[in-house]
């Protein structure tokens, strides 16, 4: 599966505590989540086990699956002196 950006992409690392939320909350199991994202079963619960971490291309990936899309993050206001 390919995932084309049509718009500016602001993305922070999901933890493995996230992962496994979003996935359990989708009634996915790592089996179905790794099929969906082209990756091997392991790879899903390391990644959830926070042994290793998701390339920038399979943050991506999981953020689309699993429907976490990332927004852009609010502006700091200034405060004038």
């Amino acid at each position: 599966m390919t995932y084309r950006l049509d718009r500016p992409i602001v993305c922070c690392k999901m933890t493995g505590a996230e992962i496994r939320e979003a996935r359990l909350g989708l009634g996915l199991t790592q089996a179905l989540l790794a099929s969906q994202l082209g990756v091997a079963v392991e790879t899903v619960h390391r990644w959830e086990a926070e042994k290793i971490n998701p390339t920038l291309r399979s943050q991506i990936a999981l953020r689309s699956v699993l429907g976490k899309e990332e927004s852009k993050p609010a502006k700091s206001k200034r405060r004038k002196s």
